[in-house]
């Protein structure tokens, strides 16, 4: 089905792997976080996906703390 499962943000995905036929994602910490494991032989577009995203969002955040300097954390 399509049912919304959960929201959470970029920063709370711990871990996520694909195989050919399932999709596994972590959010929170790795012992005690939530884990979503998912049957689809579209796991590998599913890991892509959010890999993109999350190197999209790491760069932006690390452009801005390049360009404000004293904002940095």
């Amino acid at each position: 089905t399509k049912d919304v499962l959960g929201n959470y943000p970029y920063n709370r995905m711990a871990n996520w792997c694909s195989g050919s036929t399932y999709f596994h994602m972590t959010v929170g910490n790795l012992v005690k976080g939530s884990k979503f494991l998912c049957e689809t032989s579209l796991g590998y577009k599913m890991d892509d996906l959010i890999t993109s995203y999350v190197n999209m969002y790491s760069k932006e955040r690390t452009s801005v703390q390049t360009r404000n300097p004293r904002f940095n954390m």
